[in-house]
């Protein structure tokens, strides 16, 4: 048996039973939509008017098509690196890279000597295009050879 519950901001709320989990995806689908950002415990609709709630299943299952799929492909994306170990978040855009460097600007630790340490943080361009996963170099800057006039 999988039950379903839905909370909208306005208040109604509802609990739904299924019997088979294409009956309860049928009716989440209908009531919160497919596009809903899956979280651990709850989705919250596209629109963020519905909260779903499920046992019985995963959200992951109540949410997928049922068809096996592989990773989805991200494209171009930033890993951060703290002390030079990844991070296990992935930023997609670089607003979120800007969003978290300003909220880590100021990572450390305690040191065995009781001093403080801060750790390095770096940002690296990735994609996954093509299937296979490379790092992106930055571009170097052109610098002007000596012999090369500069113009002003």
């Amino acid at each position: 048996m999988i039950k379903v519950r839905f909370a909208t901001l306005d208040g109604i709320r509802k609990t739904k039973s299924f019997k088979t989990l294409a009956g309860a995806r049928k009716a989440t689908w209908a009531w919160a939509g497919k596009d809903c950002e899956v979280g651990s415990s709850y989705a919250i609709s596209s629109d963020g008017v519905v909260r779903v709630t499920v046992e019985g299943c995963s959200l992951a299952e109540l949410f997928s098509d049922g068809a096996p799929k592989g990773p989805e492909p991200l494209g171009m994306h930033f890993r951060v690196k703290v002390d030079g170990k990844y991070i296990e978040r992935i930023l997609k855009y670089s607003q979120d890279v800007d969003r978290f460097l300003e909220e880590h600007s100021d990572i450390t630790y305690d040191k065995p000597d009781g001093s403080i340490g801060v750790c390095a943080v770096e940002v690296e361009m990735w994609t996954d295009e093509g299937g296979e996963l490379r790092k992106i170099e930055p571009p170097k800057p052109a610098v002007p050879s000596y012999d090369e006039e500069i113009p002003f």
